[in-house]
């Protein structure tokens, strides 16, 4: 508001005297104690510093747009919404309750490293809003792995610890968790369980469910579902049941889903009910949204063979949407 070309005791002329109380009308008020609103756009070549209970409040529907360049956020960021937090770390897990520093707890996708020497549990921030991905690296040696917050009442999320392997696993080992001020809580992706089950139908043995006889392989009318999925589904497909040849011919048990072979049991020529059950899991990725039929089909080896199925026996189809 004094340009140095001004001298002690200088009359103002009348332009300078408007452009003074233009100045004094749009600078803002440093005291402490007082508010004041910032209108236009700023920009900071250099850092900006807030100190020690400051806060920055940004109101809805404000947009706050980051260029090249990081921002550093060096104590609890708090938001009614979804807090402004990203990036990646690697934690190593070196003791059984461990809390995670406010410079992880910046991040928003997490791994856990080490191996684990009993049950564990790893503290997060306990932030309404606060979201993140959670992936278990640990060598579990037996021992459970759970992320919660000081505060929770809820004991918890506890970490699969079965890696993936492609789609050939049952079990994720990341999880997804947001915080409800309290409590972490997983996020739970949409899932179906369907079953057809064929118990015994006389006590103290098996009873023959479904007989062929030659080379063509024929559904089982009692073991097929029709499931509905989405495009990337993956369908987990689960058969059991007591599988029995004629005792010259082998006798096999192949899933199928809208038609189209999976796979097959293991052959099969025994003629005596033995009541061991042959068990098989096959994984199919939808590739188009809609009804998807899963059969078990049944057949001899042999024209002139017999194969046969008996309960107990049951089709399971699990819809996992990624």
């Amino acid at each position: 508001m004094n340009p140095g070309s001004w001298y002690y005791k200088q009359t103002l002329s009348s332009a300078q005297a408007n452009q003074l109380d233009i100045n004094s009308t749009y600078c803002l008020d440093k005291r402490d104690g007082y508010t004041d609103t910032l209108q236009s756009q700023v920009t900071v070549d250099g850092g900006l510093t807030f100190a020690t209970g400051c806060e920055l409040v940004i109101l809805d529907p404000t947009v706050v747009t980051l260029g090249a360049g990081n921002l550093s956020i060096a104590s609890t960021l708090i938001g009614s919404g979804a807090p402004l937090l990203t990036g990646y770390v690697s934690v190593a897990i070196t003791s059984t309750s461990q809390t995670l520093t406010s410079a992880q707890a910046q991040n928003s996708i997490f791994k856990l490293t080490g191996t684990l020497t009993n049950n564990t549990t790893v503290l997060f921030p306990a932030i309404a809003g606060y979201s993140c991905i959670v992936d278990n690296g640990t060598t579990a040696d037996g021992y459970s792995l759970t992320i919660s917050t000081a505060s929770a009442t809820n004991g918890g999320v506890q970490l699969p610890s079965t890696v993936i392997n492609n789609i050939n696993s049952t079990n994720e080992k990341a999880v997804e968790v947001y915080c409800d001020g309290t409590n972490l809580n997983q996020v739970v992706f949409t899932m179906s369980n369907q079953t057809v089950n064929l118990v015994n139908a006389s006590a103290g043995g098996s009873s023959l469910i479904y007989a062929v006889t030659g080379l063509t392989s024929t559904a089982v009318p009692t073991l097929t579902l029709n499931v509905t999925a989405s495009t990337n589904d993956l369908l987990e497909i689960s058969f059991n049941g007591v599988l029995l040849g004629d005792g010259s011919h082998q006798a096999t048990m192949s899933v199928y889903v809208n038609s189209t072979q999976q796979t097959a049991t293991i052959l099969n020529n025994s003629s005596v009910v033995s009541y061991a059950t042959t068990s098989n899991v096959v994984y199919y990725k939808a590739t188009s949204s809609g009804v998807y039929t899963i059969t078990v089909q049944l057949v001899s080896n042999n024209s002139g063979g017999v194969a046969n199925l008996y309960a107990p026996a049951s089709l399971t189809v699990k819809t996992i949407r990624p």
